[in-house]
């Protein structure tokens, strides 16, 4: 009774906290993407992101399956990541882009205001 009813609702809160993991790898690609994206990436810079975005993705995963889990893999926990990833990809995904890029966007027209300042007072003195 109560001993099964504690293992539901443990499992239920694993679940959960994969669905987290599985947001925070939406967002490693989100990062990913972007960087090759800023770095212009060729085939073979794009192979080594990747890679380093596998090697992060692995290491959320074995540090949410070991912290909660003691390493044990079942079928939920990779339908949480996957529902995260999911879930942020579908939805937070656009709204993060769109503030980065706005945000890159904006830096990028400080950058001209600054050197049209610059290259204006060199052209006075």
């Amino acid at each position: 009774g109560k001993r099964m009813l504690r293992i539901t609702a443990n499992q239920g809160f694993m679940f959960l906290i994969c669905v987290y993991c599985g947001l925070i790898m939406g967002l490693l690609y989100d990062g990913n993407r972007l960087l090759r994206r800023l770095l212009k990436a060729g085939d073979v810079l794009t192979g080594i992101l990747d890679f380093i975005y596998w090697v992060a993705v692995a290491w959320v995963a074995a540090y949410c399956l070991f912290d909660l889990n003691m390493g044990n893999l079942k079928a939920y926990h990779i339908l949480g990541f996957a529902l995260g990833a999911v879930l942020y990809l579908a939805g937070l995904s656009g709204f993060v882009r769109g503030g980065v890029f706005r945000v890159l966007a904006w830096l990028r027209g400080l950058k001209r205001r600054l050197l049209r300042t610059a290259l204006g007072k060199k052209l006075l003195h």
